[in-house]
């Protein structure tokens, strides 16, 4: 197609009216005419090239943007030329830009009508260098400096900030290209209900990671559209832990599994579990919640001291047989020689209180160990058919399923997963047989409580090749869960996304990450005339400055630490060729 517009073009700069062929230009070289072939090749040879680039995406699309536009300009100018020499010269010439050449060949040199032509093209291209140069030194561009120079990211600077990659978490699209962070830096996204955060951040990533991952999936709809993807091409192992199952078709999580044999360790993560189960309350409230946790303790190391493992509902249903009380200290005097120090310490500070007493610190911990008589929960946290310690180690994905109706019922279950997870994986640094990168997708962060090890942000899960993908509706979740100090870990992310934003202090804080801009507003004024006094008509410009960041629903802003903003479009994996699964 390419070569037989050449020919079409240089046909036209001839003067020829022959039906155009791909050999023509053979013909027309062998009659000596090399210019004429040179400069069709040329001028075709720009927008083909152009093209080429463009469907590559990137930089190269945009180098292809700024090649377009020149080329357009001169046809336009060069056209432009043509018209003004037709009308100085009072000739009926269709103003086309191959007439240039044609004028310049015919016309003799020193002839009236060749200066003519020569002021007529030379004018209209002197025009185009004025409109660039003008473009480049524009009073704006100067006041600029003054009421804000921010802009949103180009695509070298995006090229610069190492976001065209192959690899990494992906966070949208801009230029036609993926936009991917490399490394292991974490995400914070946020995105309101509807506002495609699971076709354009969950979907994609879970496609195109091809180390382990651990993922909340609370409809079920990642574990449906990317578990048999990730189990056959990425070749991970899959579980699916749904809590909820009223079919019990669900993996088995138990906490006390991550519980070490070392009795000097051992004190430790379980009060893991206990702070997680059992979150601080109000201030004031500290004699309650601690003496919940010391039952807690109590009744673990005694199932762990006596038959070596434990579950969340056994000790539930120790906690709610008749006279505990009564059987406790009877537990513990019979086997005082063979039970734990810590065990022995924190049965006797609960038994040390009056009846009274003991009576409201165990419906206190009755309300918060109320979960596990639930048979579903108490199934699921049965056994564990997975170890968070080999994620690193073997590829394995985890879906963890809570439909919409139990996240807050399920909450402090979902929180301890997560912590214990976490904490697993940032015990110790990956060793040389731990090849593979854990991707953490965490949607609906906001619904779970505080993970204690989150505190300081994201940043130093980097180093354990923890990579957490954080999502939420809007970033009071954050301060209500981690008080507003310990939230600015999360706000001060180094990469943050946003998606249309319906919260006005979310939609304020990105705008003032962004910055602002300059914009060239204009006003005018007319005066009517009476009598012999005419009216009159001014107009005014000045200079303001304005909110950089204004979202689309197709559009999302991403904020990358010492970058400019970028404006990207949602990366749709149903618009995604590479992204379609094979049924």
């Amino acid at each position: 197609m390419g070569l037989q517009c050449m020919n079409v073009l240089l046909l036209k700069l001839l003067g020829l009216d022959n039906p155009a062929t791909p050999w023509s230009f053979i013909l027309v070289l062998d009659y000596g005419f090399v210019i004429p072939v040179l400069m069709a090749f040329i001028v075709i040879l720009i927008p083909m090239m152009s093209l080429i680039l463009w469907f590559q995406g990137g930089v190269k699309r945009a180098i292809a943007q700024y090649i377009l536009v020149l080329w357009l300009a001169w046809i336009g100018f060069s056209a432009l030329g043509i018209y003004v020499f037709s009308l100085w010269e009072g000739m009926n010439i269709l103003p086309t830009p191959w007439m240039v050449y044609r004028l310049l060949r015919d016309l003799p040199t020193g002839s009236e009508a060749y200066q003519h032509s020569l002021l007529s093209v030379l004018g209209a291209y002197s025009l185009l260098f004025i409109a660039l140069i003008s473009k480049l030194f524009s009073a704006t561009g100067k006041a600029k400096k003054i009421f804000g120079q921010a802009h949103f990211a180009n695509a070298f600077e995006i090229q610069r900030a190492g976001l065209f990659t192959d690899n990494g978490i992906v966070l949208g699209k801009a230029y036609g290209q993926l936009l991917r962070l490399p490394g292991y830096e974490g995400v914070l996204v946020v995105a309101p209900t509807g506002a495609g955060k699971t076709s354009a951040i969950a979907v994609p990533n879970l496609l195109a990671w091809e180390g382990s991952g651990v993922f909340n999936d609370l409809k079920g709809e990642l574990y449906r559209l990317t578990a048999q993807h990730r189990q056959i091409r990425l070749n991970n192992t899959c579980f699916l832990w749904a809590p909820a199952n009223i079919d019990k078709n669900t993996a088995r999580y138990n906490p006390f599994y991550y519980v070490s044999d070392h009795p000097d360790l051992r004190i430790r993560d379980l009060q893991l579990i206990a702070e997680t189960l059992i979150p601080a309350t109000k201030l004031g409230d500290g004699f309650w919640y601690q003496s919940s946790r010391e039952i807690f303790l109590t009744l673990s190391l005694y199932l762990l001291e006596t038959q070596h493992n434990a579950t969340l509902s056994e000790i539930h249903d120790l906690s709610k047989q008749k006279n505990f009380f009564v059987w406790l200290f009877d537990v513990v005097e019979q086997n005082k020689a063979v039970f734990s120090k810590q065990l022995k310490q924190n049965a006797y500070a609960i038994l040390g209180t009056d009846e009274k007493t003991q009576k409201n610190i165990l419906k206190d911990f009755h309300s918060r160990m109320g979960l596990f008589n639930d048979p579903l929960v108490s199934y699921a946290t049965c056994g564990n058919d997975f170890d968070f310690r080999h994620l690193r180690r073997e590829k394995i994905s985890i879906y963890v399923q809570i439909p919409d109706a139990d996240k807050e019922r399920l909450s402090p279950i979902l929180t301890l997963f997560w912590a214990q997870m976490i904490n697993s994986l940032s015990a110790e640094a990956p060793a040389v047989d731990e090849p593979y990168g854990v991707l953490a997708l965490m949607d609906e962060f906001g619904n779970m409580a505080r993970i204690n090890q989150l505190k300081d942000g994201l940043s130093f899960l980097r180093s354990y090749h923890l990579r957490p993908i954080i999502i939420v509706q809007y970033l009071g979740q954050i301060i209500t869960s981690y008080g507003k100090e310990d939230a600015k870990g999360f706000l001060n992310s180094k990469v943050k996304i946003a998606f249309a934003l319906n919260d006005l202090d979310d939609a304020e804080f990105f705008s003032k990450c962004c910055g602002t801009r300059t914009v060239k507003l204009s006003s005018s004024s007319v005066s009517i005339g009476h009598g012999d006094h005419p009216g009159s008509r001014s107009e005014s410009f000045h200079f303001q400055s304005h909110a950089l960041m204004q979202l689309s629903d197709q559009k999302a802003i991403i904020l990358m630490e010492g970058k400019n903003p970028i404006k990207a479009n949602k990366c749709y994996w149903f618009k995604e060729r590479k992204y379609w699964l094979q049924k």
